[in-house]
């Protein structure tokens, strides 16, 4: 019995700016804005979480309908910019009609708005990896412990994003013996309770 090929959506992402040699994205997912969400909030992919915490921003190029198999069929072939309408190239049409559904058209790029990593309820989500009698946890375990897609793969926050993030939210990191960065307990729970005072 042969399994049926699921169809979705291949899609395009270009960036405001390269990081190192990466100018573009390529994906597929069956939901477009979902899938949209999840890379605005620096989860799905690794390439793209590490494109957020370097500030760049990115915009959708352009979609194709197709499967999984035509979404690495196109990343065989490189040269994401050779199909990008951002970086000047006009997209040819496609040489056979794909079949029914008909073809939805390119959607117009759009910017995604970025959630801030500064919100309060990341404090509680730290202080909740705390195991009992730990007084202190270097900053690369609180990562490890603290999955970014709890419901979904286990992506792991990148230590430089945590860090801003505690920072912002008023937690300060110390130097301990051979780690460079950890938290204690006790300064985490003074910037929740100064967070839950001042959001009342």
């Amino acid at each position: 019995m042969t399994g049926t090929v699921m169809t979705g959506t291949i899609y395009l992402l270009h960036f405001a700016q390269p990081y190192k040699h990466a100018r573009h994205y390529l994906g597929w997912t069956t939901d477009l804005n979902a899938r949209l969400a999840e890379h605005a909030a620096g989860r799905g992919a690794r390439l793209l979480a590490v494109v957020q915490a370097a500030g760049i921003t990115w915009d959708l190029a352009r979609t194709w309908p197709g499967s999984r198999t035509r979404e690495r069929a196109l990343k065989r072939q490189g040269g994401a910019s050779r199909c990008c309408p951002l970086c000047g190239v006009r997209p040819r049409p496609t040489q056979t009609p794909p079949p029914a559904p008909p073809r939805p058209q390119t959607v117009e790029p759009q910017t995604i708005a970025r959630p801030r990593p500064g919100d309060p309820d990341m404090l509680a989500k730290v202080a909740a990896v705390f195991l009992d009698g730990e007084t202190r946890l270097p900053l690369n375990e609180i990562t490890r412990r603290l999955p970014v897609c709890p419901d979904g793969p286990r992506f792991g926050w990148e230590a430089s994003v945590m860090a801003a993030i505690l920072r912002r939210n008023g937690v300060l990191l110390h130097h301990h013996s051979d780690q460079p960065e950890v938290v204690v307990r006790s300064d985490l729970r003074t910037a929740l309770s100064r967070h839950l005072l001042t959001s009342r």
